[in-house]
């Protein structure tokens, strides 16, 4: 995920597996994932599950251990860095195929012949 950031900032787009996309269009699809991570259970709902095996992938507690919510900038450092951890790892997982993101934006991170219609 870092060089991608970094390619973003100095180029102005970062290129997904699906195709490239505009550095602005990376930094929301990070900071959905980020979001999404910290939602609380009752707001995950159906994806409740994933999302703590996203967190358990990574090594980390729920939410890295934070019993209420905040944003993201307001946690500790080590809160925000393992919340980054656990994007990376959701990209991973997206990206390997072992995980199947729910929203549109997810089949971006999928090989280009694993995205075919029917």
């Amino acid at each position: 995920m870092d060089s991608r950031t970094w390619h973003a900032m100095t180029t102005g787009s970062v290129d997904l597996p699906r195709r490239q996309v505009h550095a602005g269009t990376w930094f929301r699809l990070i900071r959905t994932i980020i979001d999404e991570l910290g939602a609380t259970l009752s707001e995950c709902r159906t994806a409740g599950r994933m999302i703590l095996r996203i967190w358990k992938e990574a090594g980390y507690p729920f939410r890295a251990g934070q019993l209420s919510w905040h944003p993201h900038e307001d946690y500790p450092l080590d809160v925000q860095l393992h919340t980054l951890e656990a994007t990376a790892t959701t990209i991973y997982l997206l990206e390997s195929k072992t995980l199947t993101g729910h929203g549109l934006d997810a089949a971006l991170f999928l090989p280009y012949a694993a995205c075919t219609r029917t």
